[in-house]
């Protein structure tokens, strides 16, 4: 049997996405320790979703400690019997840079992993910005 992977990034401004009061996230990783690219000029009016912010998160140091960890993590979890469904989430402040940059690393990551696994992304607060009322997934 397939197991699903489902990554979300977050904000915890606004909080996790409402589906984990029922069914909480294997790994969460708080990457607010990371370099917040929206502080920096030429990153302002982007988002994790694009290529130079993605790739300005990745680089740091830390954040593939953070990828290394959460992989360990859920690579432990994989072909449990009971586990049809892994959950990892990756958590920042306003949930539009640095959460889903990685959580869209942590994505390309899973899917290159020898696993009978179904990865699925989403991005639960990354339209705020914008000023449109579109809190949902991308």
């Amino acid at each position: 049997m397939r197991q699903v992977l489902l990554i979300h990034s977050f904000g915890y401004r606004a909080g996790p996405p409402p589906e984990w009061s029922a069914a909480p996230p294997d790994v969460v990783e708080d990457v607010r320790s990371l370099i917040n690219p929206y502080k920096l000029a030429e990153y302002h009016d982007l988002s994790g979703l694009d290529a130079p912010v993605r790739e300005f998160v990745v680089a740091q140091p830390k954040a593939q400690q953070i990828l290394d960890r959460a992989e360990a993590r859920i690579l432990a979890l994989i072909d449990a019997p009971s586990r049809p469904i892994l959950r990892a989430g990756f958590g920042c402040t306003g949930g539009k840079d640095r959460s889903v940059a990685l959580a869209a690393e942590f994505a390309t990551r899973a899917e290159r992993w020898d696993a009978d696994l179904d990865v699925v992304l989403r991005h639960w607060q990354v339209h705020e910005r914008s000023g449109a009322d579109r809190r949902g997934y991308e």
